[in-house]
């Protein structure tokens, strides 16, 4: 089981240069008042769902609130064979990372 751990300033590299694809795992509430641009929302309890239908092969950035759920799906995901990376700190963390960088 490998787990990548990623922080918001590796966000874009893992986006853009590995391909990764961005996933919110908050409810479609949470999601529709702020999220990270080119996320998809797939709330947590959905993720069986989502598993059932996605590629082992395709890297998933997971991202929650502040980083707690995404690791335990991030471990979930893993055990199952997907290729994983969770942001740390969650969209808090990003979104700090965001102010400080501008």
């Amino acid at each position: 089981m490998n787990i990548c751990m990623m922080k918001a300033k590796e966000l874009d590299y893992y986006k853009n240069e590995k391909g990764g694809i961005l996933i919110d795992l908050r409810g479609a509430g949470e999601y529709r008042k702020d999220h990270i641009p080119g996320a998809v929302n797939v709330p947590y309890d959905t993720l069986e769902r989502f598993a059932a239908v996605s590629d082992k092969r395709q890297l998933y950035l997971l991202y929650c609130d502040r980083g707690i759920m995404s690791l335990k799906a991030a471990r979930r995901l893993a055990r199952e064979g997907y290729q994983i990376c969770a942001l740390a700190g969650g969209l808090k963390a990003y979104r700090e990372w965001q102010i400080y960088a501008d």
